[in-house]
């Protein structure tokens, strides 16, 4: 008797290659989630500096020292969040590691 799945089967590819495409596939997605990650970053730095240019304008002093450190603080956290490895990078080798602002993506950056 002949089998009625056997022209399914042979149109299929073997499972090794839908395997590594699979793989593949997801190392695409993760590298686009991490280019978009990286562009907000940089998008908000942007903003941020334009809004430093308005902001010094109107404000001097101690004001402009504690803006910057206050930004500077927040661009800290938002790295860590966003798993920015530029920046993740250089607060490890400076032994900052903050409990409250874990590394999602430390154990990439690590291999």
């Amino acid at each position: 008797m002949d089998n009625k799945f056997e022209s399914f089967d042979s149109k299929m590819p073997p499972i090794e290659a839908r395997d590594s495409e699979i793989t593949e596939l997801n190392d695409q997605l993760q590298q686009e989630k991490d280019a978009r990650k990286e562009e907000r970053f940089c998008w908000i730095l942007t903003c941020m500096v334009l809004l430093n240019v308005w902001f010094f304008e109107h404000i001097s002093g101690w004001g402009v020292i504690g803006l910057v450190v206050l930004q500077f603080i927040l661009l800290i956290i938002l790295s860590r969040k966003l798993g920015i490895e530029y920046f993740t990078d250089i607060l490890d080798k400076y032994g900052y590691n903050h409990p409250f602002m874990p590394i999602k993506n430390h154990e990439k950056t690590k291999e």
